[in-house]
């Protein structure tokens, strides 16, 4: 069985220790983003952690967006010369700077006990499909048969939506058969292997064209694992950047 590190997870939306900024009366702390939970908000002065009680969360009145500004008022002015103020804190998907309103994170997780989240079975068929699919052909120097050349059609113009929908399948089926023949020689050095990460059959590649955006394709790629579970992988494409990837 094949075990590798999840590199795909849903993001926290979390502001670990933003640095705050003190207002000139030393009662007032300004943060970065949107504050979407009070409950969420941590302080910090001098690398010292200060009690809750001693500071409310407060909505920006001069803020006139949906999504209002809020700073931290403090019970007591903070009297330390230039002080080193962090506040943590959790903000809304849409202002999130990790993930930039994609939901998603590409990048390591780590467990409660301190290692990394890893995949295995079909979660991890579905994590190494998406590879292949997403990563730019001939980028990975150690594997330069992985990958589309679906980054290359960044900034094309559309002058034919159906050439572009072939071109688009054509990049998919191509690097599923690498994908399959790569896991056949997996199989051939005889490593154990479940039938949940091997890829079975390739049901379909189905490319949409957005009706009100006709620069946003989606394409939903539908397969089975050779332990017979259906599974599914949606990649939007932008003809402007890659967007979101959701898998299930």
């Amino acid at each position: 069985m094949s075990i590798d590190f999840k590199i795909q997870n849903k993001c926290d939306h979390k502001i670990n220790w933003d640095t705050g900024v003190l207002s000139l009366d030393a009662k007032r702390i300004d943060v970065t983003y949107p504050i979407a939970s009070k409950a969420s908000v941590a302080l910090k002065v001098n690398f010292m952690l200060v009690d809750k009680s001693e500071y409310s969360v407060q909505e920006d009145p001069t803020d006139l967006t949906l999504q209002k500004m809020s700073y931290l008022s403090l019970r007591q002015r903070i009297k330390l010369f230039n002080p080193i103020i962090e506040v943590s804190y959790t903000t809304f998907t849409n202002s999130c700077p990790k993930c930039e309103g994609a939901r998603y994170l590409d990048d390591f997780v780590y467990t409660s006990g301190g290692d990394i989240l890893t995949t295995k079975d079909e979660f991890l068929l579905i994590q190494n499909v998406e590879k292949y699919i997403v990563t730019r052909l001939g980028s990975n120097k150690y594997q330069t048969w992985m990958g589309t050349g679906l980054q290359d059609m960044i900034g094309m113009k559309i002058l034919d939506g159906q050439l572009l929908t072939t071109k688009i399948t054509e990049e998919i089926n191509t690097t599923i058969d690498k994908f399959k023949d790569m896991q056949k020689q997996l199989v051939a050095t005889g490593r154990p292997v479940s039938s949940g990460e091997l890829f079975g059959q390739l049901l379909s590649v189905d490319v949409q064209q957005d009706q009100t955006d006709p620069t946003t394709i989606q394409v939903l790629v539908s397969f089975t694992a050779q332990s017979g579970k259906r599974l599914e992988f949606t990649q939007l494409l932008e003809l402007t950047q890659l967007r979101q990837r959701i898998a299930s």
